[in-house]
């Protein structure tokens, strides 16, 4: 008999083993969030605790990843389900679809079920119907094709390995979404929908990431949106954690491609992974809220991973990250403006610009936004003010229970190596401190920071 989770008013208690998991095999997780939205009783309810795993493109498009990934969900005794993102390339593909699109993502996907055994006319028979999408009025529609192509391929190549699984969708379990943002609202709908039609029934489900429901249409939810999947799934359904298999060893201590030492990070808080940049913001928050960890793992050794829980964590600096190719905007002369800050926040949101920080100067108010200075130039014209600086940076952010000394530290450090963007380039904090820097000292800035910061002590 599989696990055996006993949900209270005050939410979940996991109990049992899973021979896949040595690491949450040594602990039982109690799980505290409310579920007064989501069960209307106190009544307790006894049922099978569920793990949500989601592979990114760069997985399920590797044919010897995705026999891993299969392995790994074999011994979940579908007990837990897959969400999927698509191929890499695909939904950039899709977001500019032309005559010769849908004759490229066939061949893709027709020679990546060739890979895993399908015969090019089977692939071809089961992939029809999708793309039947691709003329879609609805642009959501469009884009999230991606994840439902790789899902039907995914199914075939379960489905012919002794793993009977079936799809479903974002859209088709009623992921409410504005914006991007899953309503938590819907939260006991789609664990009704996903226990009746699949887990009850021993059926295994594989998920599409990335997409949801808004106003009776299908809508998707931003970059890395299939990570936002994964983490309200869980939350709806009390799942014991969710996993996030990848190409890397977990979060490490820096890039890897720029500090060829960096490490595997063993535990993060939710507000140290938040600022690490390595899952959607509003992924984390639905996890967050849950209370229910996340575990970066590495696919080829699920021994290496990032336990990421409300855990505390000891002093001292994490890892170095940043953005490299960022562009500071300074707009002088309207502090004593009423409502000029909000007006210049809301043309960001408008142009689909991410402010990164934001800081004050005597006359001025500055930006940093994790975007090209090609499309920052739409948003500079559109700013209602006649003073507008623009200019190519990048941001070198330190991680961890800061003190007084790590954000001191820092900061001398960083005049080592060049000078800082402006005098007024710094802002400092307990978890996350951030410096603006040239673009051509982002590198050796990385370096040198994690060489003394993190290597040293």
């Amino acid at each position: 008999m599989g696990k055996l989770g006993i949900l209270t008013g005050l939410g979940p208690v996991v109990a049992g083993s899973n021979p896949a998991d040595p690491i949450l095999n040594n602990k039982i997780f109690v799980q505290d969030y409310n579920y007064t939205n989501i069960f209307k009783t106190r009544l307790i309810k006894i049922f099978y605790m569920v793990e949500v795993y989601k592979i990114g493109g760069d997985i399920s498009s590797d044919p010897k990843k995705l026999e891993l990934v299969l392995d790994l969900m074999k011994k979940l005794e579908k007990q837990g389900l897959l969400v999927v993102s698509a191929m890499r390339g695909v939904t950039d593909l899709l977001m500019n679809v032309d005559p010769n699109t849908e004759g490229e993502l066939t061949k893709k996907h027709l020679d990546f079920g060739s890979s895993l055994g399908i015969s090019r006319e089977r692939s071809a028979e089961i992939l029809d119907p999708v793309f039947q999408s691709i003329v879609s009025q609805n642009k959501h529609e469009v884009i999230s094709l991606g994840e439902r192509l790789m899902a039907t391929l995914v199914r075939e190549y379960f489905n012919r390995n002794g793993l009977a699984s079936e799809i479903t969708t974002g859209f088709d379990i009623g992921l409410e979404a504005k914006r991007g943002i899953i309503n938590k609202n819907c939260a006991a709908r789609v664990s009704r929908k996903v226990r009746k039609d699949f887990l009850d029934k021993k059926i295994f489900p594989i998920v599409t990431g990335f997409d949801g429901i808004y106003n009776g249409e299908r809508t998707t939810l931003g970059r890395s949106g299939s990570d936002q999947t994964a983490t309200f799934l869980a939350y709806s359904l009390g799942a014991k954690a969710i996993y996030l298999l990848k190409n890397t060893r977990g979060v490490e201590t820096a890039n890897p491609k720029i500090v060829p030492s960096a490490r595997n990070i063993p535990f993060l808080t939710y507000d140290m992974a938040m600022e690490a940049g390595n899952i959607q913001l509003e992924a984390l928050q639905h996890a967050k809220t849950g209370k229910i960890p996340i575990i970066i793992g590495y696919i080829e050794d699920p021994r290496i991973r990032t336990i990421i829980n409300s855990e505390p964590q000891s002093d001292g600096v994490k890892l170095v990250t940043g953005f490299e190719k960022c562009t500071f905007i300074e707009v002088k002369e309207i502090r004593d403006l009423p409502g000029s800050e909000r007006k210049i926040l809301s043309l960001f949101e408008k142009y689909g610009i991410n402010k990164e920080i934001s800081f004050d100067t005597r006359n001025s108010v500055a930006f940093v936004v994790n975007t090209g200075l090609d499309k920052v130039e739409a948003v500079k014209s559109a700013i209602p003010y006649n003073s507008v600086r623009t200019e190519p940076c990048s941001l070198v952010m330190v991680v961890g229970n800061l003190g007084r000394g790590d954000k001191d530290s820092l900061e001398s450090k960083v005049w080592e190596v060049c000078n800082p963007f402006s005098s007024a380039s710094w802002t400092k904090g307990s978890i996350v401190s951030s410096i603006v820097v040239p673009r051509d000292s982002y590198k050796n800035v990385i370096r040198y920071l994690h060489k003394n910061l993190i290597e040293k002590p």
